[in-house]
């Protein structure tokens, strides 16, 4: 196979939301590479998680399939992978394969059809896994014990800076194994490299440098929907208590989010480093470049904390796709508002480098959207969480539905992104109510959902908790060498 079929470079960053870049509209923060990704292909500006947490998000990246169709709802340990995954698809046709970062999965050495993987579980210990690729690094270098010497929880929201020189900070090292793969790669052969950096995942930990670049600059305060307290659902009240969200006070949160911001442009400048390596080898014409995100982040919004919800904070991810001359025309920063999801990830990857798509993959290509960003395409995106909360959205208007209570939600993503005002109790937009909910009747029962009985959404009882125990069971963990799972 000719060297000159297109490199693929898929790159993703964990729990990294939609508006957290400068080219989305967030003037706080600093992403100028990501951007430039963006100027120089596409921003999807309404990519959407279809199960907004790491495992089950990464399978539907991975396989090109819905929640529904890999059975994974939430950070199920799946030992039973029956799925095509993407690397295997290049693999079959001549790709060399190799991934750097975070995969979880199980067992976590598995390869999900890489021919080589460089791990960082981010303290993860399951099975006979005693140390990662990063651990043993560190390892190496005497700077393992400072890892987790920074004492911030490994699922909280407390901040400090990290207690590891830049240089060897997981994302730094990432793209440096990244760029090591360049360097070392078979040159017969195209490659698909998958990079994926740990963060902005908590523990909000910067390097001292991206720390003091935000020390004292304003941010993005969080966002409190009038609805909150009063017609919410028993799963944003646990998620408040969980992560005592109603405790933190506002400097702390403030200072939360300058970290988390901090972060985020830690890894905008190693996506510097590694696109520089690419035109330094001469490599950057010749290669298809996207960018994604598993999940986005609460920080706050609605006073709540992390994913697992479809609320545009934890739903909504960043999209950005460069293609090579040749593979498709565009035009200059284009942006696309069209519902795009990770399952359109994998096909629009192998139809960038010409390579068909496996049978039972249910994503679609985004590359026609490229040349006409009106074609034919989806009405709707849709998603399942737990197999008890339900998201769908057509870019204009978001649905939400909780199994617990039956509650409906209805938020006008244009004039209301922030989701401050909650229209399903609005007798004006009654219709629209009517609508997305008879949508989304007809997507589970296409896909035979059990939640959908006798043809109305089921609804039970919201579960009770105690308050006392959701305070103490939070993440607030910190880690060392054999940490529990997140």
């Amino acid at each position: 196979m000719s060297a000159e079929r297109p490199n693929v470079i898929l790159i993703t960053a964990d729990q990294f939301r939609g508006d957290a870049l400068y080219s989305a509209g967030n003037p706080y923060i600093q992403t100028p590479h990501l951007d430039q990704l963006g100027y120089a292909g596409a921003r999807f500006s309404g990519a959407f998680s279809e199960c907004p947490i790491c495992v089950a998000g990464r399978l539907c990246l991975m396989t090109g399939k819905s929640p529904w169709a890999t059975g994974v709802y939430s950070n199920s340990k799946v030992e039973n992978w029956s799925h095509a995954f993407l690397a295997e698809a290049f693999g079959r046709h001549g790709y060399q394969t190799q991934a750097v970062g975070k995969l979880h999965v199980t067992p976590q050495r598995r390869r999900i059809g890489f021919d080589h993987v460089l791990l960082n579980e981010e303290g993860r210990r399951e099975g006979k896994l005693r140390l990662d690729d990063y651990e043993m690094y560190l390892q190496e270098k005497g700077l393992l014990q400072q890892l987790w010497a920074h004492g911030m929880p490994a699922n909280g929201l407390q901040s400090r800076p990290a207690t590891l020189p830049e240089e060897h900070i997981s994302d730094a090292w990432t793209a440096r194994e990244a760029c090591r793969f360049l360097e070392r790669r078979d040159t017969t052969q195209p490659f698909f490299l998958y990079v994926s950096f740990r963060n902005p995942h908590p523990p909000l930990t910067p390097a001292q440098v991206y720390w003091d670049l935000y020390r004292d600059r304003p941010v993005r305060a969080p966002v409190r929907g009038e609805w909150v307290g009063r017609r919410e659902p028993s799963n944003l009240a646990f998620n408040r208590a969980r992560n005592n969200c109603d405790l933190q006070p506002e400097a702390e949160r403030l200072q939360a989010i300058r970290a988390y911001y901090a972060l985020i442009t830690g890894i905008d400048h190693q996506i510097g480093v590694l696109t520089g390596e690419l035109r330094e080898r001469g490599l950057a014409h010749n290669t298809a470049i996207l960018f994604t995100a598993d999940h986005g982040e609460m920080l706050f919004d609605h006073d709540a904390a992390h994913k697992s919800m479809f609320y545009q904070a934890s739903a909504r991810i960043p999209m950005l796709l460069s293609v090579p001359e040749g593979v498709r025309e565009t035009r200059p920063g284009l942006v696309i508002d069209r519902p795009v999801m990770l399952q359109d990830v994998m096909p629009t990857l192998l139809d960038a480098a010409g390579l068909p798509v496996p049978e039972g993959v249910e994503g679609r290509s985004m590359l026609p959207l490229l040349q006409d960003s009106g074609a034919p395409w989806r009405e709707h995106a849709v998603g399942c969480f737990g197999r008890h909360t339900y998201g769908i959205t057509d870019n204009r208007f978001r649905y939400i539905y909780w199994l617990d209570g039956g509650l409906e939600q209805l938020f006008d993503c244009v004039n209301d992104p922030d989701e401050r005002v909650d229209l399903a109790e609005d007798p004006k937009y009654a219709v629209e109510l009517k609508a997305f909910r008879a949508r989304l009747v007809d997507e589970l029962a296409r896909r035979e959902d059990d939640n959908l009985q006798g043809g109305k959404l089921a609804s039970k009882e919201p579960r009770p908790f105690d308050e006392r125990v959701a305070r103490r069971s939070s993440g607030w963990n910190v880690r060392g060498l054999h940490w529990p799972s997140i």
